[in-house]
């Protein structure tokens, strides 16, 4: 299954979640994305750019962030608010660089999505 079909795949599961992107961290790239609505390249840019700053040491405004020892230097996922909507990210455990990113409206299942997007990644890492 190509990485396309896999976000597509989990924004129908997951009802709320509006845009979904995998991410290069370490160089700011959107690699794929899906999306319910068109939205332009600037929206996930932001995206991906939210995602690497959740993962910054000195990120101030992270809701939650999860991972070894509980600090956001080995967390693995983060929960942040991007402009009026939920924006999660989480990272690859194969590499620590590539990240699914979402933005969701009220209401989405954040929780069941963080650990399906997990899922995700640790399959793909495990493929390529």
């Amino acid at each position: 299954m190509t990485m396309s079909a896999r976000l597509n795949d989990l924004r129908a599961r997951f009802p709320g979640c509006a845009i979904a992107v995998f991410a290069d961290l370490s160089t700011g790239m959107v690699l794929v994305s899906s999306t319910t609505e068109r939205v332009g390249q600037e929206t996930f840019d932001a995206l991906c750019r939210d995602g690497g700053r959740c993962f910054a040491p000195d990120m101030p405004d992270v809701f939650n962030a999860r991972g070894h020892g509980q600090t956001v230097a080995g967390a693995w996922y983060a929960v942040s608010r991007f402009h009026d909507k939920t924006a999660c990210h989480v990272r690859s455990p194969v590499l620590g660089e590539e990240a699914l990113c979402f933005l969701c409206e009220e209401g989405c299942d954040i929780d069941g999505l963080v650990n399906a997007a997990r899922t995700v990644l640790t399959e793909t890492g495990v493929d390529a």
